[in-house]
């Protein structure tokens, strides 16, 4: 059994300015800026921890739905997605910069060319659809198991957000991304 002096944590990255606003589109977008993991950074037992704050808006009647993904792999934006929300409801009431927040967990469970990440988060925002539930946002919604990545290579995590509709906006205002190290 591991003893409590058994992981360091160190902070990777802390945004200094707010991320790009995402509007209106189908197209899969970066809400912050992507963050690079060394080659064989990423080691069983590992923790990974990444939050994120921001403001989100929408528009009456046709708010439209709204996913958020974050991917892992070689490149920006084509990475294996470790976490998705999959589409969430917006208020039908127009909706003029209310706070979300997302918090995500990633543990590594195996290393190499066919690692393993387990990912569990929740995101609140103040903008949900007041027919659903007044909880956090569970992601991912249905438990899928594991997803393969490749850890002996440097990996790009993406944060990314997709509208359906073009009267939409989200913004990243604070990005916090930690790297618990399993000693």
């Amino acid at each position: 059994m591991p003893s409590l002096f058994q992981f360091a944590r160190r902070l990777v990255y802390s945004q200094t300015t707010d991320g790009p606003t995402v509007t209106a589109n189908a197209t899969e977008s970066l809400i912050t800026n992507d963050i690079v993991f060394n080659p064989d950074s990423l080691k069983v037992g590992d923790v990974i921890k990444a939050t994120l704050c921001g403001k989100v808006s929408n528009a009456v009647t046709t708010p439209g739905t709204l996913r958020l993904r974050a991917r892992l792999g070689a490149a920006s934006l084509t990475g294996t997605t470790i976490a998705d929300s999959g589409t969430m409801l917006q208020n039908t009431a127009v909706q003029t910069d209310k706070a979300w927040r997302w918090e995500q967990y990633w543990a590594i469970r195996a290393a190499g060319t066919s690692g393993s990440i387990i990912s569990i988060g929740t995101i609140h925002r103040g903008n949900a659809d007041v027919s659903a539930i007044v909880a956090p946002d569970l992601i991912p919604a249905t438990f899928v198991g594991s997803n393969t990545v490749n850890t002996t290579i440097a990996n790009t995590l993406s944060f990314t957000a997709t509208w359906d509709v073009a009267t939409a906006s989200i913004t990243c205002l604070i990005y916090i991304l930690e790297h618990y190290l399993y000693a």
